[in-house]
């Protein structure tokens, strides 16, 4: 428990560390008020970034997406944006939009959209914790604000989230590493600073997680953890590269206004 409260704690200090308000004044997914009804897979396979994007700027099309049955369709539109990625005819704007796209799918059509907006919450309600003094209590208050109750109570719907940000960490390392100038405005229009920074740190902190025996995965580790159960504890380690002087995720920060962040 502690082990894992403690990956947590890195992003919850070093977002009160840079007292960067735009954090607290928003849920990171609602706004989106284009779209319509998800097409069918005929339709998905002909369409191009832009008519993704038009699409996927509505909280119904993440929705439907995530309804039980909709897994296929899902995947249509996660293969129809990994191919404009890859084309090389498309554009960079065009495969950070794909990118930006993707990584919405993944975190919006699990609980890992619930998970960041709550710790966004957490440090609202609690703007200037002192971590260094907290006890296990403390910690496990925290953990409970921050996983979703569904993702608690269920460790399928708890792995899909742990997945889902894994999976989100290539796409935003994608999306980032084609920043040509941080500093200036996103070329991409749908794009958000801040939103797009606070899940690409919650992603990559959660891909840093480097379970010992290669046999677990990431989610079944932390799922231990969150157990709290000392004789089943399982040996865990941080890959500090997924964090630390990493260029798409420096582009990233520094984009949203939060350069000083990470070390380089």
């Amino acid at each position: 428990m502690k082990k894992t409260a403690g990956l947590l704690f890195v992003v919850a200090v070093a977002i009160a560390l840079t007292g960067c308000d735009a954090f607290f004044e928003m849920n990171l997914f609602e706004g989106f008020e284009k779209g319509g009804l998800v097409p069918d897979t005929a339709t998905i396979e002909a369409m191009t970034v832009t008519d993704i994007e038009n699409l996927a700027q509505s909280d119904s099309f993440y929705e439907e997406l995530a309804l039980e049955g909709n897994s296929g369709t899902k995947d249509t539109f996660i293969t129809q944006l990994e191919g404009i990625i890859a084309d090389p005819d498309s554009t960079p704007t065009e495969v950070q939009t794909a990118a930006l796209i993707e990584s919405n799918i993944y975190l919006m059509t699990t609980s890992a959209s619930d998970a960041t907006n709550n710790l966004v919450n957490y440090l609202t309600e609690n703007s200037n914790p002192d971590y260094t003094t907290f006890d296990q209590t403390s910690i496990t208050g925290f953990v409970d604000a921050i996983v979703p109750a569904e993702a608690m109570a269920d460790p399928l719907v708890f792995t899909a989230m742990i997945e889902a940000y894994e999976a989100s960490y290539n796409s935003l390392m994608i999306y980032g590493s084609m920043i040509e100038d941080p500093n200036a405005d996103p070329a991409v229009d749908m794009a958000v600073p801040g939103e797009i920074a606070m899940n690409a740190m919650m992603c990559a902190l959660v891909t840093a997680i480097d379970p010992v025996d290669p046999s677990q995965t990431t989610a079944e580790v932390l799922l231990l953890l969150l157990a709290d159960d000392v004789a089943n504890d399982p040996s865990v380690t941080f890959d500090t590269t997924m964090v630390e002087g990493n260029t798409a995720l420096s582009n990233i920060l520094i984009q949203a206004g939060l350069g000083t962040l990470l070390p380089q």
